[in-house]
């Protein structure tokens, strides 16, 4: 599916070329997600994409964390660390008391 551009109808044949505007902005919508977060893909940048395989690896990440696949940056994870974190330090005095106690 593409806009009505007439340059797709020379590389595109009839029969899998669709021209319609009906679509267009669900790709424009991550086109402008994609440069918004990553400084590779913005124009007039200094930054810039080398490697063919980073760029594929800092696409999967950028959409793993937007649909929340990514479980270190999930708030359950946190949650878990601050908790495990304080019944350590917890644990930690506990022993200590314990020691002058005796």
């Amino acid at each position: 599916m593409t806009d009505h551009w007439k340059a797709y109808a020379e590389f595109l044949t009839e029969k899998i070329h669709t021209q319609s505007k009906a679509e267009t902005y669900t790709v424009e919508g991550y086109n402008s997600i994609l440069r918004h977060f990553l400084a590779r893909l913005r124009r007039k940048t200094k930054c810039y994409t080398k490697s063919l395989e980073m760029l594929k690896y800092s696409v999967l990440l950028l959409m793993k964390f937007r649909n929340k696949e990514l479980t270190m940056f999930s708030y359950q994870y946190q949650l878990d660390f601050l908790i495990n974190r304080f019944v350590s330090k917890l644990h930690l005095i506990l022993q200590l008391r314990l020691r002058v106690l005796r």
